[in-house]
């Protein structure tokens, strides 16, 4: 056997422990998709007050200023106002650059409750959105440039 067939033999074989990989994710996620628990933590982001609102129409206050004001970590009645609504507490973690906020849940949720308590959360007229914050993976990367191409 040369070195080629060889080569390209153990790339074969690379590529299909991938798939297999992929393929067996796949099917354990379909399987446990109501019983998988989401992830804790949330992020909301506030609409300007009535203040800043009023300040950027008038051009006093600029976008990038309104953000710098909106990164200031939450008051306590702003998350006190959150865990009412909810009937969950939240602890805040971290301010995004576009002025919102990522809470951490007290407790685990699956999809649907989760989904209950950002419908809650939505109802408060200052909140411009909420969403679940959730950390996207790669599945596989290539290993190699052949492989990338499919070689």
């Amino acid at each position: 056997m040369n070195f080629q067939k060889f080569k390209q033999i153990f790339i074969d074989v690379q590529i299909m422990s991938v798939l297999y990989k992929q393929i067996c994710l796949a099917i354990l996620g379909c399987f446990f998709l109501n019983t998988v628990f989401a992830e804790t933590f949330l992020i909301i982001k506030y609409k300007p007050n009535q203040i800043q609102a009023k300040e950027l129409a008038n051009g006093k206050l600029a976008v990038n200023e309104l953000i710098i004001q909106q990164m200031q970590p939450l008051t306590n009645s702003q998350i006190k106002q959150i865990s009412s609504l909810s009937g969950i507490k939240f602890k805040e973690v971290n301010q995004i650059g576009n002025g919102a906020h990522v809470l951490r849940l007290d407790r685990n949720l699956n999809k649907d409750q989760l989904q209950h308590i950002i419908e809650k959360i939505q109802t408060d007229p200052n909140i411009e959105y909420v969403e679940e914050d959730t950390i996207s993976q790669p599945i596989s990367t290539p290993q190699s440039i052949n492989q990338a191409q499919g070689v």
